[in-house]
């Protein structure tokens, strides 16, 4: 390893790089701090041997700007000095002096102060490498993470969309890259529109490839074939599964998965174009928000989530929906969401948000929500997703779902 010699007394600086070059040091020399500053920027050198007392730039000074700087590696610095006081020996530490030797002195001590000193700037190098390995696979963890997202989201259904004479627009803010939460609609035949809302249990990964593959098993068992051109009409006009049977496959599936964290919450509806009625499955998910002509109020009674128990009989209930009405399905990231004093936003803030927002369209009034969560989020909190689907019943439209 090269070693930096800080020596203005000519004879000691020769005496010091003879005994350094024995033990089989590469040596190079500068006179003061300030030729040492300039070499500590053109060579690679970790290990610096420094005198006390220098013309234009002390020892002190020079521990001050190598620690103060961003040189490419830790620089470990020996302090030579015949002060003995503590109180020296305080202000060279201050400085980020890593050791001392006091002048005159002992070959012995010296050799293994610099042995020690040696064994620091190996584990330091040691430490780098291995924080330069942590960065890569860092960097390349957050590439497939953010790939992950992506495809994640374009599994989301089109934003913005009319079907059945209903329009569906939704928010998706996943707590980091990926969500647990998952959401969809489609037609199921030509008159009739399914749709959900999912929540997985826990966070991250695991818990966005649940909701993933539940998303693909959802949106392609119960599509089938039906309103799709060129299928037949009795696809068209055959009866959809029930809301009901839908999540009761899903929890009997799911229960005998063996993983206590396969269970999930979820909101699973049919809407009728043609009357507008919605048949909805509560499994364990936040009650639903209907906003009509009388008013905001929640709907539904709770219910088992999906997955935590067999043989749930799953119930629906119907919610009517008139020209203008709207049902907004959300996370319970939505009421749970804490600010700095962590306190939730909840259901009473959700509802009345709401009642503020309803003569507003529909996809302003989501956004205008979304912006109300942001602002009350707290940077420190824990955070969930924020998933949120809002339906409203458009007036003159035409149901025909396909």
């Amino acid at each position: 390893m090269k070693i930096l010699i800080v020596e203005d007394e000519r004879a000691s600086a020769l005496l010091l790089k003879a005994m350094l070059q024995h033990w089989g040091y590469e040596v190079v020399h500068a006179t003061d701090g300030r030729v040492a500053w300039e070499i500590l920027h053109e060579q690679d050198i970790r290990l610096v041997i420094s005198d006390w007392m220098m013309p234009h730039m002390d020892g002190p000074e020079l521990c001050r700007r190598i620690r103060r700087s961003r040189l490419p590696g830790y620089v470990y610095v020996i302090l030579l000095t015949a002060r003995g006081e503590s109180h020296s020996l305080v202000d060279g530490l201050e400085a980020g002096a890593d050791d001392f030797v006091a002048k005159p002195f002992d070959k012995d001590e010296l050799h293994a102060r610099l042995r020690a000193g040696m064994r620091i700037v190996r584990l330091e190098a040691d430490l780098e490498q291995r924080n330069h390995r942590l960065e890569d696979a860092y960097r390349s963890m957050r590439q497939d993470l953010e790939a992950a997202a992506r495809m994640q989201r374009s599994l989301l259904p089109k934003p913005s969309a009319v079907l059945g004479g209903c329009g569906f627009d939704w928010l998706f803010v996943p707590s980091s890259f990926v969500a647990g939460d998952i959401l969809d609609y489609f037609p199921v035949n030509n008159h009739e529109v399914a749709f959900y809302l999912l929540d997985v249990a826990g966070h991250g990964v695991r818990a966005a490839m649940h909701s993933v593959a539940l998303s693909r098993l959802l949106s392609t068992a119960h599509r089938r074939d039906r309103g799709r051109p060129g299928s037949s009409p009795d696809l068209h006009n055959a009866p959809a599964p029930s809301p009901a049977e839908v999540v009761r496959s899903l929890n009997a599936r799911f229960e005998n998965a063996g993983d206590a964290h396969s269970y999930f919450t979820m909101i699973y509806g049919s809407l009728d174009a043609h009357s507008g009625v919605a048949r909805i499955v509560q499994a364990g998910h936040p009650s639903p928000i209907h906003q009509s002509g009388a008013g905001v109020q929640l709907v539904g009674t709770g219910g088992f989530a999906v997955g935590m128990l067999p043989d749930v009989d799953y119930e629906e209930f119907e919610v009517q929906l008139e020209p203008g009405d709207r049902l907004l399905l959300y996370s319970d990231g939505v009421t749970e969401c804490k600010n700095a004093s962590a306190e939730e936003f909840s259901t009473g803030r959700l509802l009345q948000s709401v009642q503020e927002h309803r003569a507003c369209a529909q996809s302003e009034a989501l956004m205008a929500l979304g912006r109300r969560l942001e602002q009350w989020r707290s940077e420190d909190a824990s955070r969930d997703d924020i998933t949120m689907l809002a339906i409203e019943r458009l007036a003159g439209r035409h149901t025909s779902v396909v």
